[in-house]
């Protein structure tokens, strides 16, 4: 008896939890985020960066791990669908149905207000860009929603599961009841199908296939075209911002709080800046670096027009997903710090931030908030997301790269080769680049083909010819336009970005090819 009705509460359970999925993700269409997004914007924080890398590592990489929390959330709806659904059915053969419903009522209020305690901190998040006081009320009532869903499907789908096949004389339980096994296979079936086209439609959408896009190639443009920069985000799925929705909001110490439409930003006084970025998870010898011309207005008028009151110090920068970052005022106020709404000629594309985000030269990729909503100003520093973590993206270190030759390349004795690559330093600009071809024992300067201001990457070239045949390690190393030659001490990202000197060993074949 209690195994039928255990195993008939699971059942019901299971299929609850399919109510559950495909609201969830008809939500997520909305721009609701998802329980798995709202749970890893809120604890992923406490994560100290060596443990947080140590079990990227352990998942195969950024692109796998999110991969794998993905599915692992939808998957898990089933056994946990299960395990409530059982206690369920058990609970059901010891209570009347009055009562049944009524701590079904009081479970789902008190995991809603436990949620929300615990979770309020990412509450604000809004993947169609409401602003965030709104935003944290639609999430808040969404899971109430969920949660009430739940709740009653899993009494209606239990009478259905329980229902014997036969009815003693004189009752009539209705024609749903009486087919309740067939009915709720059906209803599951097509729960199933709706559940697993909805996932695969948020999939086919998400970041996953394009996060940690790298920009290389033999000989790479000054301008980085839109589809071929570099890509890194926290997102399991980007926000798609509807602009008739989206504000930016200027809160905090300022005289006067603002909000303003992407008309009002569009129609300021606008500048136009080339600048170079870098995620401080570039590697040496990597990829996650671009360069862009970037319209927008500077983030110091928009304060100057609300006014920033005295004792004002630092700044906090979110953005519609959720992601913040600090930086200090005297940044903020700095000309080059932008609120940019295009991308090379083009409003930028939504993996970069659309309608608006921060640009802010001399740090990493993570100081300049996408899809930005909200700026605070504050008299003490706030972290994000990866300052939390123990990361430190204010400096760029200086670096240099080599992109073509590479090792896999066939050389030939007495053959020029071309050798080029990039060089980067922030804000601070790049006064030369040198190269080695013997391993570091003798330097040589190479050409600057493109150098257009301190806010942009250099472009390098060189040409070498061979004289013996064997295996020969290419170096580079540049210096920044403050004179400071680059640390050639080979560090890891972590905390503070990488640094040390790019090497290539290629082989040198003698004769002619």
């Amino acid at each position: 008896m209690r195994l039928r009705a255990a195993l008939a509460g699971a059942i019901a359970g299971v299929v609850a939890m399919l109510v559950f999925a495909v609201a969830a993700l008809l939500l997520r269409s909305l721009g609701v985020p998802l329980p798995l997004e709202l749970v890893s914007d809120r604890f992923l924080p406490f994560l100290p960066v060596e443990t947080f890398l140590k079990l990227v590592s352990a998942m195969g990489g950024f692109v796998a791990g999110k991969k794998i929390g993905f599915f692992a959330f939808f998957l898990s709806l089933i056994p946990i669908g299960a395990a409530i659904g059982a206690a369920y059915g058990l609970a059901a053969t010891r209570f009347r149905p009055a009562r049944l419903w009524l701590g079904l009522v009081a479970g789902a209020v008190v995991t809603w207000l436990v949620l929300v305690a615990v979770l309020y901190p990412a509450l604000d998040s809004s993947y169609r860009g409401l602003p965030p006081g709104r935003a944290a009320l639609v999430t808040a009532v969404s899971l109430l929603v969920l949660l009430g869903l739940v709740a009653g499907s899993l009494a209606f789908f239990h009478r259905l599961a329980a229902a014997p096949p036969a009815r003693e004389p004189g009752t009539d339980d209705g024609p749903l009841l009486r087919r309740g096994p067939v009915v709720l296979g059906l209803a599951g079936s097509a729960l199933a199908l709706a559940s697993g086209g909805l996932v695969k439609r948020l999939y086919d959408r998400s970041a996953i296939p394009y996060d940690g896009f790298e920009t290389r190639a033999a000989k790479v443009d000054p301008i980085t075209p839109n589809d071929r920069w570099y890509v890194v985000t926290k997102n399991f799925v980007d926000p798609r911002v509807d602009r008739s929705l989206w504000r930016l909001e200027l809160r905090g110490l300022v005289e006067n709080e603002s909000s303003i439409s992407f008309e009002e930003l569009e129609a300021m006084p606008s500048v136009e800046q080339v600048t170079t970025l870098e995620c401080i998870s570039n590697g040496i010898g990597a990829g996650l670096i671009s360069n862009a011309v970037w319209r927008g207005v500077p983030l110091a008028q928009l304060l100057e027009n609300v006014g920033v009151e005295s004792g004002a110090t630092h700044l906090f920068a979110r953005g519609s997903d959720g992601y913040g970052h600090g930086l200090t005022l005297e940044k903020g106020m700095e000309e080059t710090t932008l609120v940019v709404y295009r991308m090379n000629g083009e409003p930028l594309p939504d993996r970069h931030g659309y309608p608006a985000r921060l640009i802010v030269p001399g740090g990493y990729g993570e100081m300049s908030v996408k899809w930005l909503d909200r700026v605070e100003v504050r008299d003490e520093p706030e972290q994000g997301l990866y300052e939390s973590q123990g990361w430190r993206a204010e400096r760029v270190h200086t670096m240099s790269r080599i992109d073509r030759p590479l090792g896999r390349r066939k050389l030939r004795v007495g053959r020029p080769v071309a050798v080029n690559g990039v060089a980067f330093a922030g804000d601070r600009g790049i006064d030369r680049v040198e190269l080695s071809t013997d391993g570091g024992r003798n330097w040589r300067e190479v050409d600057l083909d493109y150098n257009a201001s301190k806010l942009t990457w250099a472009l390098w070239s060189g040409e070498w010819t061979p004289e013996r045949a064997g295996m020969h390690e290419l170096i580079v190393r540049a210096t920044d336009g403050d004179g400071n030659p680059q640390e050639s001490k080979k560090e890891p990202i972590n905390p503070d970005g990488a640094s040390g000197y790019h090497k290539v060993k290629v082989k040198v074949e003698a004769g002619e090819a």
